[in-house]
């Protein structure tokens, strides 16, 4: 699969971009494994007709200690940190409604590796 790198100036117009296809994050509700929302609503939202999900108190502070997390498994793993330009996303060529929006980008035992964290 051919991905290409789309960069957005502001968190707000990288959230819209999300809106366009199927995302990484949105494989567990596609799949019916998610908890926290169902295909129904996935759907209504990416039409608009459901107002984003708002920010929870755990949400936030997973994204608070992203960065430290990302750098112990750097540190642990050896990898090398990939840099990408912040509110990025990587939009398959063949498929443009699907894209990947990965925390990290990281170099390890020689290959190129998307991080979730």
């Amino acid at each position: 699969m051919t991905a290409l790198l789309e960069t957005y100036p502001t968190r707000e117009l990288w959230l819209a971009a999300r809106d366009t296809g199927l995302g990484g994050s949105d494989s567990p509700v596609v799949m019916g494994l998610s908890p926290y929302t169902t295909a129904r609503e996935l759907y209504e939202r990416k039409c608009g007709n459901l107002p984003p999900v708002a920010q929870t108190p755990a949400m936030a502070r997973g994204t608070r200690h992203e960065p430290g997390i990302l750098r112990e498994w750097l540190q642990t793993s050896g990898a090398t940190l990939e840099e990408i330009p912040p509110w990025s996303l990587y939009r398959s060529a063949e498929h443009p409604y699907r894209f990947y929006s990965p925390d990290a980008v990281a170099a390890l035992g020689g290959r190129r590796v998307a991080v979730e964290i």
